[in-house]
């Protein structure tokens, strides 16, 4: 058993054979005759049970998982609306400026203005996180704004979130599209 090869790993070390015949100790092997006549590569595979004519089946969708979302990622958007959105074609019809704000403060005021902004029927909002001052991605609110809009209340309004142009505030600002309101 030393040198057998494992698909995920490679060969088996000393310590990964001795666990194996620790673990197949006692095994026997099933009755393969019949089995290697119908198909040498895999074993039947295994019939469901028939559903009764009297009882049909119900199938349910399954329930839609909001996704992750994320900062720059537009697959909830068809494609011309993507393209459109990330070269400002879209312009904001709301914006936020969250300088001057604690995190708890920036958090609240997020929740509350794209709740604010969905309900309004806007679709394409301006969040301004600002960079931070102390260097390149130093910014504490520009760094919570994507963990802030993962938060269930707001990933239920929110289709897709991508920087900012520069000449609406470019790595400190975010255009924010919402999903229609719910009727």
């Amino acid at each position: 058993m030393a040198g057998r090869t494992d698909r995920r790993q490679g060969t088996v070390g000393g310590d990964d054979s001795f666990l194996f015949e620790q673990v197949m100790d006692g095994v026997k092997p099933l009755n393969s005759s019949k089995r290697d006549r119908e198909n040498p590569q895999r074993p039947a595979p295994v019939q469901p049970e028939a559903a009764s004519a009297a009882t049909p089946r119900q199938v349910r969708p399954p329930a839609r998982r909001l996704d992750r979302l994320e900062i720059g990622k537009t697959h909830g958007l068809d494609r011309g609306t993507a393209k459109r959105l990330c070269d400002g074609g879209i312009r904001p019809e709301a914006r936020l400026d969250l300088h001057g704000r604690t995190v708890d403060e920036a958090c609240k005021a997020v929740a509350g203005f794209l709740a604010r902004s969905q309900m309004s029927g806007r679709r394409c909002v301006l969040v301004i996180t600002g960079k931070g001052s102390a260097g390149p991605g130093s910014g504490v609110i520009r760094g919570e704004f994507s963990v802030w809009l993962n938060a269930p209340e707001n990933r239920a309004r929110v289709v897709a979130c991508v920087p900012a142009r520069p000449a609406d505030g470019g790595g400190g600002a975010f255009y924010v599209y919402l999903k229609k309101v719910p009727r």
